[in-house]
């Protein structure tokens, strides 16, 4: 049976863009140690959950117990970023949303990222296509 820690540890781990042995490398364990992380068949060191949590920016309340957001990373940065993103790709493209369309953009991409989901321009650009 799969644990609950042992599938946020997958998704940490596909979020980074890492299949499981290169991911076990980076972390330095063993293949089958880390595999048997995933699938709950032995518990996940101390010393790992902290590597994880340092090393991909995961809140440690989401990794261990599943209670917030994926992201330790929860402040002004991480939202001023967002907001820099978005305008820079609006005026790039000559774009010049509603202040109420622009501000949903801002939000729906803050929430995926905070969620633990990579952004791409494409889908920047299919975000703007889609409200405009």
């Amino acid at each position: 049976m799969v644990s609950k820690i042992g599938k946020r540890l997958a998704v940490v781990r596909e979020n980074a863009g890492f299949l499981q042995i290169p991911f076990a490398e980076k972390l330095g364990v063993s293949q089958s140690s880390y595999k048997n992380y995933e699938r709950g068949a032995s518990p996940v060191p101390a010393s790992l959950i902290a590597k994880v949590c340092e090393d991909y920016d995961i809140s440690p309340a989401w990794l261990l117990l599943g209670e917030g957001q994926i992201k330790s990373e929860m402040n002004g940065k991480l939202v001023e970023g967002v907001v820099l993103t978005i305008e820079k790709f609006a005026e790039v493209n000559n774009l010049e949303p509603p202040l109420d369309k622009k501000a949903k953009i801002i939000r729906f991409v803050y929430e995926e990222i905070v969620s633990g989901r990579d952004f791409k321009d494409k889908d920047v650009k299919r975000l703007f296509n889609t409200v405009m």
